[in-house]
């Protein structure tokens, strides 16, 4: 897929998380495609960044669902101001590790805004499944190897 196509996504993806976290400031997206790792930001930078790199791109080519899981992940970071690797929330750095952005992922393509309760109790039940377990260690790959 085109560059101009990625960042056009991206765009709308990202004002799509800042209604779902409520989180009314500007964030800003830097695409660098020669860089060898998947995405990161920096959450206390005014504005905060999201970088998105050549495993990002991979993975945004192979599956789109699966790297808009990842910015989740650094949005997270953004509002909750959450470190990584928090593994009362399967919070994880590996995104095949990582079922709370999954699960916040899923919770965006059916409610407006987020709700910790209602996340928890979507979680837990995420994790009870062994398919969903599956679909996340798979696409959670991509890009990576």
């Amino acid at each position: 897929m085109k560059l101009d196509n990625i960042v056009k996504d991206v765009r709308y993806f990202v004002k799509r998380c800042q209604e779902y976290f409520r989180y009314p400031h500007t964030v800003v997206i830097r695409i660098k495609p020669n860089e060898d790792k998947d995405l990161y930001c920096y959450p206390l930078k005014r504005p905060p960044e999201i970088h998105l790199c050549k495993k990002w791109l991979i993975a945004y080519n192979l599956n789109k669902d699966e790297a808009r899981k990842r910015i989740v992940h650094e949005f997270i970071h953004i509002a909750f101001k959450l470190p990584d690797n928090i593994e009362q929330l399967h919070f994880y750095t590996y995104p095949w590790m990582d079922a709370l952005s999954k699960t916040v992922y899923e919770d965006m393509r059916e409610f407006k805004h987020f709700d910790w309760e209602r996340i928890l109790t979507k979680l837990e039940n995420n994790l009870l499944n062994p398919y969903w377990c599956e679909e996340l260690i798979q696409n959670g790959r991509l890009g990576w190897w």
